[in-house]
């Protein structure tokens, strides 16, 4: 889940962002029955490749919201390099 900008930032009428989140985090939670030891190396590993290549990521904005629960239920698009 992200606990950021899209979850606590704020925007005018016209969707231009007037306040950003104080800081930028994301949350992975984890159901410890349901996934071993093996998942969780693999979530580290593909956690620990992105932060290498993240370059090669994307951005995103924001293409539509709805007026409440915006962090769950928004559409996304990338932004062009």
């Amino acid at each position: 889940m992200e606990l950021g900008s899209l979850y606590l930032g704020s925007e005018d009428e016209n969707g231009a962002p007037v306040t950003a989140a104080p800081y930028e985090l994301v949350r992975l939670a984890l159901p410890r029955r349901t996934y071993g030891l093996g998942h969780l190396n693999y979530v580290g590993e593909v956690l620990a490749a992105t932060v290498k290549d993240k370059e090669r990521i994307p951005g995103y904005r924001l293409v539509e919201q709805p007026p409440l629960l915006r962090h769950f239920r928004c559409k996304l698009e990338p932004v062009p390099h």
